[in-house]
């Protein structure tokens, strides 16, 4: 009989340690996703001494050699935050971890910025190329 509680002791003790190791898991999941979701912010005094967004003259239409002045004219069309993901993305072959971190914001951030660029591109070359037609 006492080696019977005995191992019934141990399998407690063996279930509640599993599902403390579990309860530490998950929580320590859902801290790191709510750190990703909700970076921390910076005070307004810290970014009038260092710019999150680069600077306007840092992109500009002339600061790349375009084969086509369709895709240079849709790109001067384009937002500046746009326009720097673009040419951060592309130009400078940053990874989107390296963008996110120099423009100050999310990873999902510069995927949905760049997405949405692209969007807009597509749109303004295909406009255009139906101009063209008529």
């Amino acid at each position: 009989m006492e080696t019977g509680q005995r191992n019934e002791k141990d399998e407690l003790r063996a279930r509640f340690t599993v599902w403390l190791k579990t309860l530490l898991r998950r929580a320590k999941i859902d801290y790191i996703r709510l750190e990703r979701r909700y970076p921390k912010t910076v005070t307004l005094e810290l970014t009038e001494k260092e710019t999150v967004i680069p600077p306007p003259e840092s992109v500009t239409p002339n600061s790349f050699d375009f084969e086509n002045d369709k895709l240079r004219a849709a790109f001067v069309r384009l937002s500046l935050s746009k326009r720097s993901i673009l040419e951060m993305l592309f130009v400078r072959g940053l990874e989107a971890n390296e963008a996110a971190r120099e423009m100050g914001c999310t990873i999902q951030h510069v995927y949905n910025l760049r997405s949405k660029a692209l969007k807009e591109l597509r749109a303004e070359m295909s406009k255009e190329e139906g101009n063209d037609d008529e």
